[in-house]
């Protein structure tokens, strides 16, 4: 339906196999929709990373809960030391998981992939979730908010106002939208 939401973005994006979009989520309350346009058979390089309906993978989403995100995002850290620290899911030795009850304390991941030329995948708000592009590849993608998180970003605004110390990134995007716009 036409009115579910409103469009804020439109993107192409080309990517690189072996790229890695780190861990992040979609924290303004967009639903995003992305699509792997269709590859010629030129492109498909690795048969390894075709899909059941023999289309090609080209991007690989892994999703967590968004209970995890503390685990996951590591932004205390990066709070502190203005340097990007995540879990790294491939190369995490077991001595820095943290300890308790494993089924309390340890992430359950979801991989869905973007299969060239095949059915779209929406990725939902505020899901932590990394990327990893398996091929060569054009993405096509659209972000919507839906109408029922439409006070998100005046709620995030208004949080963003009451912190006595501001995370690096949210100043970062205040001191930018307090900039005069330059041009007509």
């Amino acid at each position: 339906p036409t009115d579910a939401g409103v469009v804020v973005d439109n993107a192409t994006r080309v990517s690189q196999r072996g790229a890695v979009t780190w861990w992040h989520l979609d924290d303004g309350g967009e639903f995003v929709l992305q699509v792997g346009l269709p590859l010629s058979k030129s492109r498909q390089r690795d048969p390894r990373f075709w899909g059941e309906s023999g289309r090609p993978i080209v991007k690989i989403f892994i999703f967590a809960e968004k209970r995890h995100y503390k685990l996951i995002a590591q932004d205390l850290v990066t709070n502190k030391t203005s340097r990007a620290a995540c879990l790294d899911l491939f190369n995490t030795p077991s001595e820095y998981l943290p300890e308790g009850d494993d089924d309390d304390v340890l992430p359950v991941f979801w991989v869905a992939p973007l299969l060239a030329g095949g059915y779209p995948l929406l990725s939902p708000p505020n899901a932590p979730h990394m990327v990893v592009t398996a091929q060569d590849c054009v993405m096509i993608e659209q972000r919507r908010i839906s109408k029922l998180f439409f006070g998100r970003g005046r709620v995030l605004f208004e949080a963003g106002q009451d912190l006595e110390h501001d995370p690096d990134l949210l100043r970062l995007h205040r001191d930018r939208a307090a900039r005069p716009k330059l041009g007509p």
